[in-house]
């Protein structure tokens, strides 16, 4: 027998914007995010990809904590699960609580030959589960 599943909120965060409703008004009005980029990190030519705005990114998450403290991918997820809670009185503590988030690459930063700046356990999804929670 299966148990009844409810979903209670979402967001997202994309090149698009950092909420599910502002990206998909952007969809609506046909708006793409993808752009060129000259990031000599990234790539050594001029690429166009998809990439959520760099620049925009501390700004909001510095409206809930300090971005020094954690990864871009942490940023990311925690600012959108802190978008989400907002649009509901739940308790994030209570056993009954799930949370999905997903991510194509984890924290692929860290994978930077001598990059320590958050030590070496925060390259492992467990220890990305653990800084988020």
């Amino acid at each position: 027998m299966m148990n009844k599943v409810y979903t209670v909120s979402d967001n997202m965060i994309n090149a698009l914007g950092f909420s599910s409703k502002e990206i998909f008004d952007a969809l609506k009005k046909g708006k793409s995010g993808i752009k060129e980029i000259n990031d000599p990190e990234i790539t050594q030519i001029p690429l166009n990809v998809s990439r959520v705005d760099s620049e925009r990114l501390p700004s909001e998450f510095s409206k809930i904590g300090n971005p020094n403290n954690y990864t871009r991918l942490e940023q990311l997820m925690i600012l959108s699960i802190h978008n989400a809670l907002k649009q509901t009185e739940l308790d994030p503590s209570l056993n009954d609580t799930l949370f999905i988030f997903s991510s194509t690459k984890g924290n692929i930063d860290l994978l930077e030959k001598n990059n320590l700046s958050f030590g070496k356990d925060r390259i492992h999804l467990w220890k990305l589960g653990e800084v988020i929670s």
